[in-house]
């Protein structure tokens, strides 16, 4: 797991309350227990650390830890 995913791991674990160790990247975001207000609360803080727009609706079309990571990491590369 790289730096990207461990960040968004970390943010997914605060916002449902567990440990990060106990945050599996493949599974998910519903079966985590993440919330949609989580998930829009999770885009914003990306966009403010990575200094790129990440719409909100990337959390809910990739359902999973590493899947945003790919799109975020997509999106990256689009906008340079």
């Amino acid at each position: 797991m790289n730096d990207l995913e461990t960040r968004i791991r970390a943010m997914v674990a605060k916002r449902v309350g567990c440990d990060v160790e106990s945050v599996d990247p493949e599974q998910d975001f519903a079966d985590i227990g993440l919330k949609s207000l989580d998930a829009v609360i999770i885009s914003g803080h990306l966009e403010d650390l990575l200094g790129i727009e990440i719409d909100p609706s990337t959390m809910f079309e990739n359902r999973t830890i590493n899947a945003v990571a790919s799109k975020i990491r997509e999106l990256q590369k689009n906008a340079s």
